[in-house]
């Protein structure tokens, strides 16, 4: 099946699946730097499960101008978020 688009179960599966490992990441949360890592971590993993929503529920796999946008918004903001988490930890 190469090349086929996966089935809306399949991608609500992998969504709970990522859903649970940044449960597991959050709740297993240290202090110092493996902290300031966990959340950046957490962000990725918020951007990749984002991305397989609008790809696949808003089946923006079909629109590649809305597609790239859209990612490139979320990137551009979750980036943003990350910089600010990472200023946080080091005061």
């Amino acid at each position: 099946m190469t090349g086929a688009r996966p089935s809306v179960t399949r991608v609500w599966v992998w969504l709970v699946a990522l859903s649970l490992l940044g449960t597991v990441m959050a709740l297993t949360l240290d202090a110092g730097a493996t902290r300031a890592a966990t959340g950046v971590a957490l962000l990725g993993l918020t951007l990749v499960k984002a991305r397989l929503i609008l790809l696949y529920y808003l089946r923006l796999a079909r629109a590649p101008f809305w597609r790239s946008g859209a990612t490139m918004a979320m990137t551009i903001f979750l980036c943003l978020l990350a910089i600010l988490y990472l200023a946080a930890s080091l005061a």
